[in-house]
């Protein structure tokens, strides 16, 4: 069986902060920041409470579809701003997003 997407990204940071890859060290921070975002619980219910940990709730397990979904969501999200970067004629900044969509495609593959 394959490593998690999520291990398999998280294994990754400590090389990526060693080479002094910026662009992929900012890619692999904000997809792991994103899962742990669609993990949250939705607060908008929640009644206020005193006492410390009061409101705590545990977190939603997502299995590995779910990361997928949202690895594949924020790769679609960076090769939709390549066209919107080429359109002003940022030209680095769309060669930037392809990196950073190709190193998602990268564990997505997998």
């Amino acid at each position: 069986m394959t490593e998690p997407i999520r291990d398999r990204l998280q294994a990754e940071v400590l090389p990526a902060m060693k080479a002094r890859d910026a662009l992929r060290l900012s890619t692999l921070r904000t997809t792991l920041a994103a899962i742990a975002n669609a993990e949250a619980v939705d607060a908008a219910h929640s009644r206020a409470a005193v006492g410390l940990h009061a409101n705590d709730v545990a977190r939603r397990d997502l299995d590995e579809d779910d990361v997928r979904a949202v690895v594949a969501s924020i790769r679609d999200e960076l090769l939709d701003a390549v066209d919107e970067m080429v359109a002003i004629g940022r030209h680095d900044l769309a060669d930037d997003r392809r990196r950073q969509a190709a190193i998602l495609d990268a564990h997505l593959a997998c």
